[in-house]
């Protein structure tokens, strides 16, 4: 068994495992991929995974429990017990997505795939920015979206302790635009969290959305 040595070599053997045998039985379990993406960054590459559409947790549960009835001799089972070292940090998190048009969204964004590079916008926000910040996002993603230059394909925010961070995931001709819109949209509630951090990102080959 060959065991990958670079961080090039360990992502390209994750990426080949995870479509290989966990993406086949998470869409079974009808825990479904949502989208995936490479996004570069000074100290590594970072491979993130989205689940979903769910409805609540009964959704997720049920995927669990399937799961669960695995053979023992499953290779999902034994996944990534080569994984060593901080290459490759690999944990799965189910976090609820921000619908920035309708029920239909994510349905239309896979038929439909965009054709604009990838960019993903990240902020962090005290406790003070619950309000301007977490709950004015619906509203600020809608006008993104119909904005024409910026296409939102996905948006999550997500608590921890006494801070919470979203993260915007969309398309655009360039990263300055991509910017540009987010801060107009999202301006009321600047002074509330930190300035969103704008990054590339690149679909993985099985990311439903492409």
């Amino acid at each position: 068994m060959h065991f990958p040595r670079t961080a090039e070599e360990q992502q390209a053997r994750f990426i080949a495992e995870f479509a290989d045998v966990e993406l086949p039985v998470l869409m079974s379990s009808n825990l479904g991929l949502a989208g995936a993406w490479t996004i570069p960054g000074d100290t590594g590459t970072d491979l993130l995974h989205l689940y979903g559409p769910l409805s609540g947790l009964a959704d997720l549960t049920a995927s669990a429990r399937w799961i669960a009835q695995l053979p023992p001799d499953h290779p999902y089972l034994r996944l990534y017990e080569w994984i060593s070292g901080t290459d490759i940090r690999y944990a799965r998190t189910v976090r609820s997505l921000l619908d920035p048009v309708d029920h239909g969204w994510w349905e239309r964004r896979v038929q439909v795939p965009l054709a604009a590079p990838y960019f993903v916008a990240t902020c962090r926000y005290g406790l003070t920015g619950e309000r301007t910040v977490r709950r004015g996002l619906s509203t600020a993603l809608r006008a993104i979206d119909a904005n024409g230059q910026v296409s939102v394909a996905m948006a999550y925010d997500t608590l921890f302790g006494d801070f919470g961070s979203t993260r915007v995931i969309g398309t655009a001709p360039t990263a300055e635009i991509f910017d540009a819109v987010l801060n107009e949209h999202t301006a009321p509630s600047a002074a509330d969290r930190d300035p969103w951090a704008i990054a590339a990102a690149v679909p993985a080959p099985y990311s439903p959305l492409r």
